[in-house]
């Protein structure tokens, strides 16, 4: 078995923009982070001078690997489901389960991202 994992974005504003969808697969290691995106980031220093880094934005590690499914922890707090976001949600550990969907969303108001997980 393995993890299968789909990337999209969402827009409030842009409402007829199309989302770029990204595909990954993961094997199934414990204890092992898995990046899925890393942003880059601009700022000035304190100094003055411009400041380049890539900053880990989103990722997983599976906790636990059972024969139906598996645990993972998320490097943030996401909103679990298909419906609206919770902005209240503190929860990083998540269960997929063997060819069911798992559905995460950032929790954000006007842009985001969606994860769509999938164990078979």
């Amino acid at each position: 078995m393995k993890i299968y994992l789909e990337e999209s974005s969402w827009s409030g504003w842009a409402k007829e923009s199309e989302p770029k969808l990204n595909k990954y697969e993961y094997e199934l290691i414990s204890d092992v982070k898995n990046i899925v995106r890393i942003d880059h980031v601009s700022h000035i220093g304190a100094g003055g001078e411009p400041v380049h880094e890539d900053r880990e934005a989103f990722s997983f590690t599976i906790t636990e690997i059972q024969d139906d499914y598996v645990l993972i922890k998320t490097n943030m707090a996401m909103s679990e489901g298909d419906g609206g976001i919770s902005l209240l949600s503190d929860e990083t550990t998540f269960k997929i389960e063997k060819n069911k969907k798992l559905t995460l969303k950032t929790q954000t108001m006007d842009f985001g991202y969606i994860y769509t997980f999938e164990l078979r």
